[in-house]
């Protein structure tokens, strides 16, 4: 463009753009080496200097809205250059012509020029070089137009023949003709990740369980996001797509419609209440509700911890120091303790509601609304249904765990309680206690000791509003000093 006059050399950053990363285009491709050299070069012969670079590979120009080009400007700005070369005016832009100008002319105010090199000679400021640099910012978009059309029209002649675009996802593998073709033991994962999903497990839980099923050769690990990702993912219901284009009966479905919807509700807020001891009796001392089990961190660290959004507490503890030692305080509580005899009739009371709240349970979720409202709603519904199993399940176990007149002994129940499951560890502990609330630790860093910081409240002991605290939207924070009959609830 306009030859410099002065004998101060001409400072400029040089743009340097690629929009294919794997260095492929539809176009003939100018490498980032090749767009250097011709900046160079123009540098070079009009005592110019390059005094930085700005590359972007993987960058479009159909935009103006590009780090290189803020950068740039800032530069100018602050007085750090005079302006900016490429080696062509299509590094610069193929954003619309109106677009381009505005950036070029902001460029011009902020005191700084464009150079490319491919229009040397050229001055924008009279009337056939402004000319000439709109016909060639125009030309450069009616060539990224077209480049896109014709890409666009390819892709969408693949998902018109079912090949899929980016290769194949996790549970497929690409056949001989190039559609997707299930690999069977993976595709078995994928179901039951959707299943999991539907059943309410967390992004986490479910990337650890990926973790634990199907590892990943180079030692990493799933991350919630690639999870995300899959269990949204209309491929595994036969489709290929590419934007606008879609072809469905593509290939072998994985997994149902109905499936993939219930899939698609917000991640759950629990974990499976069969693999943590004191599920549905550890509570939160600052509301009062039952703290969830799960893991947390790269160390899948199994914790207790409060999900309640309006608990200002959010009690936690690591699941390994909270079960031992309510496990400890059980064992020397256990002297003192007695079973209760329970009727047959009782028996069948608890377990016809656990079975009443069961069906209520699958016939809710075997509803799968699809507006966005509706869905929200669905799923309080189900949290509430699930609550009331719970507390049926909760009565059930402890019904079933007080069947003898006289209490267990203590002696042969410690030897015994290695050999004994989940399950039956569980029935035993809930058989005599009502709830083990949590408080808060003082500070993150310090570790006290966790028998400073629960309480357990054994048979009889815990007080009436417990069980339902915080289901009516206000919550109660329970405190005590060192006795059960210290506690006091404050509002």
């Amino acid at each position: 463009m306009t030859p410099r006059t002065t004998s101060k050399p001409l400072r400029l950053d040089g743009l340097v753009r690629v929009s294919q990363r794997n260095g492929r285009s539809d176009e003939s491709f100018r490498s980032p080496d090749q767009q250097r050299d011709e900046c160079q070069r123009w540098a070079d012969a009009n005592g110019a200097k390059v005094v930085h670079w700005h590359e972007s590979v993987g960058v479009s120009g159909k935009t103006m809205q590009r780090d290189d080009i803020d950068a740039a400007l800032e530069r100018i700005r602050t007085g750090l250059t005079d302006g900016v070369v490429v080696a062509w005016l299509d590094r610069f832009s193929r954003a619309p012509v109106g677009e381009a100008l505005k950036v070029y002319n902001d460029f011009k105010s902020a005191g700084g020029r464009v150079v490319a090199a491919d229009m040397a000679g050229l001055d924008p400021t009279d009337a056939t070089g402004e000319m000439a640099l709109t016909v060639n910012l125009a030309v450069g978009r009616m060539q990224w137009r077209k480049l896109a059309e014709r890409w666009d029209q390819s892709r969408g002649d693949a998902v018109k023949a079912g090949i899929p675009i980016g290769g194949a996802p996790f549970g497929y593998r690409v056949g001989p003709d190039r559609r997707l073709v299930v690999h069977e033991s993976e595709a078995r994962i994928v179901r039951e990740l959707f299943e999991r999903k539907a059943a309410g497990a967390t992004w986490l839980e479910l990337a650890r369980w990926l973790d634990t099923v199907s590892p990943k050769p180079n030692g990493g690990r799933w991350s919630k996001n690639t999870v995300q990702g899959m269990t949204s993912r209309r491929t595994y219901l036969g489709e290929v797509r590419h934007g606008k284009h879609v072809q469905t009966g593509a290939h072998e479905a994985i997994v149902s419609p109905a499936l993939w919807r219930q899939a698609q509700s917000k991640p759950g807020r629990r974990t499976p209440r069969g693999t943590y001891l004191l599920s549905g009796l550890a509570r939160c001392a600052g509301c009062g509700r039952r703290l969830r089990g799960t893991t947390l961190g790269r160390g899948a660290k199994r914790i207790y911890t409060c999900d309640g959004a309006d608990c200002e507490a959010k009690s936690t503890v690591t699941v390994d120091r909270l079960e031992a030692e309510v496990v400890e305080q059980f064992f020397a509580h256990l002297d003192a303790f007695h079973l209760r005899a329970v009727g047959d009739e009782e028996l069948a009371d608890a377990q016809a509601a656990v079975t009443a709240e069961e069906e209520r349970l699958r016939n809710l979720a075997a509803v799968v609304p699809e507006h966005p409202v509706a869905i929200e709603a669905h799923q309080e519904k189900l949290r509430g249904v699930e609550r009331a199993l719970g507390d049926a399940e909760d009565h059930l176990h402890q019904l079933l765990a007080s069947t003898a007149e006289d209490g267990p002994n203590v002696r042969e129940l410690r030897a015994d309680w290695p050999t004994l499951g989940l399950d039956e560890r569980r029935e035993i502990l809930r058989a005599g206690i009502d709830a083990v609330l949590v408080r808060r630790a003082k500070s993150r860093t310090a570790r006290p000791p966790v028998a400073d910081r629960i309480l357990v409240l054994f048979r009889g002991e815990a007080p009436d509003g417990l069980a339902d605290n915080g289901r009516s939207g206000a919550v109660t924070t329970w405190t005590w000093n060192d006795k059960p009959d210290s506690l006091v609830a404050t509002a």
